[in-house]
C-alpha cells in the first residue's frame, strides 16, 4: 500500500453559516492527519522518515498524530518538518502540531 494511501486529512470550515455568523471563507481550517509509521520503517524494511516528511510538507497538516513513532525516527522527521515543532508524546505515539500543545491527564 504506496504510504500516501495512509495518511487522511481532513478539513472542517464549518456550516455555511456559523452562529458567529461567519461564512465558509471566512472560518479558519484546521487540517488534521493520522499516520502509522510502523517504526520508521516500510514494508521492505527501509527507512521511511524522508517519505513521510515529504508526505507532512506536501499536505501541510496543522495537527498529526503518529503512531509507532520511535523517538529516533521522530527526531529526524522534525528536522525534515520544522513547521510542526511542537509536540507531545505518550508511549509510542506523538502528536506534531502548527500549534503550541498542553498535555492533559485527565481528571484521575
Amino acid at each position: 500500500m504506496p504510504i500516501s494511501s495512509l495518511c487522511c486529512c481532513w478539513s472542517h470550515g464549518g456550516a455555511k453559516v456559523s452562529s458567529s455568523g461567519m461564512s465558509d471563507e471566512d472560518q479558519p481550517l484546521l487540517r488534521v492527519a493520522t499516520l502509522n509509521v510502523h517504526q520508521w520503517e516500510d514494508a521492505a524494511g527501509r527507512d521511511n522518515v524522508p517519505r513521510v516528511a515529504g508526505l507532512a510538507s506536501d499536505r501541510r497538516p496543522d495537527v498529526l498524530c503518529l503512531q509507532e513513532a520511535s523517538r529516533v525516527g521522530q527526531e529526524e522527521f522534525q528536522e525534515l518538518v520544522p513547521e510542526l515543532r511542537h509536540r507531545v508524546r505518550f508511549g509510542g505515539c506523538a502528536v506534531l502540531s502548527r500549534f503550541a500543545l498542553k498535555e492533559y491527564h485527565g481528571d484521575g
